[in-house]
């Protein structure tokens, strides 16, 4: 599936996607010293989480390498990653010298396309950079919602939700990055107005663990009381004036009822006599 997506999506973008690139460059490989490799600055992903790094690190000592990492040649010499920063970082953490690489000489626009193409397929990927990727496959390379959601397997809905949270505020953002909330949190906190009441919610989903049901509950909004009918209305103060006290009148179609407040054993006499009076 990944890798129909990544084909689908690299299509868009007129680029191969890094399967098609590992498969046709086997005869390519490469041991590269891992002194001459460097991570990318502007790498779509923005987080590794420490604890998937381990996990596919014992999985390379077991198993071997699966794939090897993409590189390009840099003027000062060493060599940048284009894909395969988690295969990476899983080799330094087993202090390997070496990582079997395929070498392309690939021009700043290739290499960010590519990068979106491989990151945007991986299932673990944080939601904050998938919003990223989405944001700028439509803004930066002019892709079509639909497009971006038929090349991916969404639908257009997802990725346009995807897209909105990004305006919430960093802090928010920030706790979405960390795990702190989740996509459905953060959907939840877009509806409300104003940005004290979306930090305050976010923190309070953070310290209190807030379910997304529970999420809910805080951003349901009172149902606006309907305007009292002014025949009604004039009805109920003429009663209270007449009474000298509070009356409700609750009015439907097929009737209503009216309620007469009283507050003490003399006041429910006055009331009584006032409206029993011949």
């Amino acid at each position: 599936m990944a890798k129909k997506l990544g084909k689908g999506l690299g299509s868009l973008l007129g680029v191969e996607s890094i399967t098609e690139i590992t498969e046709k460059s086997k005869n390519e490989l490469v041991d590269m010293d891992m002194a001459l490799v460097v991570p990318t600055e502007a790498q779509p992903r923005q987080l590794f989480n420490d604890d998937t790094i381990k996990e596919l690190a014992e999985s390379i000592e077991k198993n071997g390498l699966l794939q090897p990492i993409v590189l390009r040649p840099m003027a000062s010499g060493k060599y940048q990653i284009i894909a395969g920063e988690r295969r990476y970082r899983a080799f330094k953490k087993l202090d390997r010298k070496v990582i079997p690489a395929i070498v392309r000489d690939y021009k700043d626009e290739e290499v960010d396309k590519l990068q979106l193409v491989e990151n945007v397929q991986r299932e673990d990927l944080n939601p904050y950079d998938e919003a990223i990727a989405y944001l700028k496959l439509k803004e930066k390379y002019g892709l079509k919602q639909e497009d971006i959601a038929k090349a991916v397997g969404k639908s257009r809905p997802y990725i346009s939700n995807m897209t909105r949270i990004l305006s919430l505020e960093d802090e928010i953002l920030e706790m979405l990055k960390k795990g702190e909330i989740t996509v459905s949190h953060a959907k939840l906190i877009l509806s409300l107005d104003t940005k004290e009441e979306r930090l305050k919610l976010a923190h309070k989903i953070k310290d209190a663990g807030l379910t997304v049901k529970k999420t809910e509950e805080n951003t349901r909004k009172p149902k606006k009381a309907k305007p009292e009918d002014i025949y009604i209305k004039d009805i109920r103060e003429r009663l209270e004036d007449f009474l000298s006290t509070k009356v409700s009148i609750k009015h439907t179609k097929r009737g209503g009822s009216i309620t007469i407040d009283y507050y003490t054993d003399d006041d429910l006499t006055r009331l009584t006599d006032l409206i029993t009076e011949d």
